[in-house]
C-alpha cells in the first residue's frame, strides 16, 4: 500500500488522517481517521497476509 497514515475521506474525499492505531486481539490494524477538511471521523480495518502484503479492509 502506498501511505497508510493518508486517506481520501469517504464523504467528502479531502485528505484523511490517522489519529490513533492500535492493533486487535486477531492481528488485524485498526486504524481511526479524520478528513482534515469536513471533520468527519471513520476506522479502516486493515489485514496482514501471510505473504507479508497489507489488504485494506473497511
Amino acid at each position: 500500500m502506498n501511505n497508510p497514515d493518508i486517506r481520501n475521506c469517504r464523504l467528502c474525499g479531502g485528505n484523511a488522517v490517522v489519529i490513533d492505531t492500535r492493533t486487535t486481539k486477531d492481528g488485524h490494524i485498526r486504524r481511526r481517521r479524520k478528513c482534515l477538511i469536513c471533520g468527519y471521523r471513520y476506522n479502516t480495518l486493515e489485514v496482514i497476509l501471510y505473504d507479508g502484503k497489507e489488504q485494506q479492509w473497511i
